[in-house]
């Protein structure tokens, strides 16, 4: 399962940036809704940036605060497209308001209302639309990719399997 970039798209063309880039950067980071939801600007490291010194020189992360299994977790996004949408959301905020500020001033619900409404748009309505379906989607996507449980477990920081 492929993210499904006509969400993203219909988004987009709705005037829902914000709604768009947070489906991205959720996919392509394993994040719940509420943990991108409540990102801030300084908590969001894009490629140079010396917090990613361990890290290939494309790869972008957010560290999240406030997680179900531990807080201040640090988390890479390396999917090229990602990196490159969350580096040019950034450019396109003012600089003055970036720190502290909020990556997304989106609601939970309103997120979750623009998502519903794109998925019934584009008769997306096989499955349950929910706000982390993009966490979900990119589990499905690695396990049928060949990735095992365990590693996606880690990776997208699930307290154990069973929750998986």
């Amino acid at each position: 399962m492929e993210f499904n970039f006509s969400i993203v798209g219909y988004l987009l063309q709705s005037n829902q940036s914000q709604a768009a880039i947070a489906r991205v950067v959720a996919w392509s980071g394993y994040l719940r809704a509420s943990e991108v939801l409540n990102l801030t600007w300084a908590l969001v490291a894009l490629p140079g940036d010396p917090m990613l010194s361990y890290y290939p020189s494309e790869t972008a992360g957010v560290c999240i605060k406030d997680t179900k299994t531990r807080p201040f977790q640090f988390v890479p996004i390396s999917r090229k497209e990602s990196v490159i949408v969350l580096a040019a959301y950034k450019r396109s905020t003012r600089p003055e308001a970036r720190m502290q500020s909020k990556v997304f001033t989106l609601t939970y619900s309103a997120y979750h209302q623009q998502l519903q409404l794109a998925c019934s748009i584009l008769g997306l309505l096989d499955f349950r639309i929910t706000s982390h379906l993009a966490r979900i989607g990119r589990a499905l996507h690695d396990f049928v990719a060949g990735k095992s449980a365990e590693s996606i477990a880690i990776i997208g920081r699930w307290k154990d399997l069973s929750s998986l």
